[in-house]
């Protein structure tokens, strides 16, 4: 099968690219820090790429197109800011924003007009828990992912319809990366979060189309955050803006 990771230099994308390398795999990356992948280039290509910028992921495209159609996207590259809505700057929110959807969207429609997703192909969006429980203290972050599942739902029909392109939705919790660790409130348990490998295994197992929480603990959590809404909020609160400097 052949696969595209985007993000795939750290957390959940290294995950993925590593199964599916370990599975027999033909495997492509795109990444702004694509050293930091070191795979040798036997078992994966990996291309440069600011997804924010719609250049740059044409350029990068570009040198993978004859790699393509790809089986499988996934889109895994994302940032974050933490901190009290009213003392983040501006520019923060916007580059959270600019990588997180923006992005999303640019190389999704690099990918679409240039046919470089199989039909009966899988395009998977990563978005977050926030959807469902909201994130006190990473508004932006939790707002570009939302407009991701928004996304998501609005393309799925369509791509279905004229591609045969199933759009499918991954929703993670926390989970044990470097990208967590930098911006975890002050005394989070690493051990509390989930294993990116698994939540990478998942996501190359999941065949249904639409949003899908992987991990028993995220699925609790989005649980209470559907019914309980009100309790999610304050346990939220506890768990990362009580914590905030």
């Amino acid at each position: 099968m052949k696969v595209l990771v985007v993000g795939g230099a750290s957390g959940l994308g290294r995950a993925l690219v590593e199964i599916a390398i370990q599975r027999g795999d033909e495997v492509s990356v795109l990444d702004l820090d694509a050293r930091a992948l070191e795979a040798p280039a036997d078992k994966a290509v990996i291309a440069v790429c600011d997804i924010s910028n719609s250049e740059s992921v044409g350029a990068a495209l570009a040198s993978l197109a004859s790699r393509s159609p790809f089986d499988l996207v996934v889109l895994t590259a994302g940032i974050s800011a933490v901190g009290r809505f009213e003392e983040l700057e501006l520019s923060e929110m916007w580059r959270v924003v600019a990588v997180n959807l923006t992005g999303t969207m640019i190389v999704t429609k690099a990918l679409i007009r240039g046919e470089m997703i199989a039909r009966g192909g899988r395009l998977v969006l990563t978005s977050s828990l926030s959807h469902f429980v909201g994130y006190p203290g990473a508004s932006a972050y939790a707002a570009s992912k939302d407009g991701v599942t928004a996304f998501g739902k609005s393309i799925a029909a369509e791509f279905m319809r004229r591609h045969s392109i199933t759009v499918q939705i991954a929703v993670p919790g926390p989970m044990d990366t470097p990208h967590a660790e930098r911006h975890a409130p002050p005394g989070s348990k690493r051990d509390r979060r989930a294993k990116p490998e698994l939540i990478a295994a998942a996501i190359l197992n999941r065949r249904r189309a639409g949003i899908f929480v992987p991990g028993l603990a995220a699925r609790l959590m989005a649980g209470i955050g559907r019914f309980f809404p009100g309790l999610s909020g304050r346990l939220m609160l506890s768990a990362i803006y009580n914590r905030l400097p």
